[in-house]
């Protein structure tokens, strides 16, 4: 299993809380947990499909950012079944298609995520 996700990791994944859009057949609000260069991993209210592919819309320090995405794997959030709230479900997604604009105002914003991180308090 390490090596899988050693494979898949491809670059390192930085946690946030953000609001998203996911578009496909239908819009959905969507709540990033973790976010990379390469891929993120989001919370749903319904699972999707794996290998489906859908538009990615966050908002990222006064910009939107744009991402078409495949679905990697999609499972039931434990955490949100043990609090007893309404069922929810994590969902891994893969940018496979990212605009140089977009992707440039990405590492800015994981950088300075990272330094605020960093920083003393």
């Amino acid at each position: 299993m390490v090596l899988r996700d050693s494979i898949r990791r491809r670059a390192r994944r930085l946690s946030v809380t953000l609001p998203g859009t996911l578009r496909g057949r239908s819009a959905r609000a969507v709540t990033v947990l973790d976010l990379s260069l390469t891929g993120c991993l989001l919370r749903s209210e319904a699972p999707l499909d794996a290998g489906s592919i859908h538009d990615l819309e966050l908002p990222l320090a006064g910009s939107a950012l744009l991402a078409k995405a495949r679905v990697t794997e999609s499972s039931r959030d434990g955490d949100a079944v043990a609090e007893g709230g309404p069922e929810r479900f994590l969902v891994g997604l893969e940018f496979v298609q990212l605009k140089a604009h977009d992707q440039a105002g990405l590492r800015a914003f994981l950088e300075e995520e990272a330094r605020r991180c960093a920083r003393p308090r």
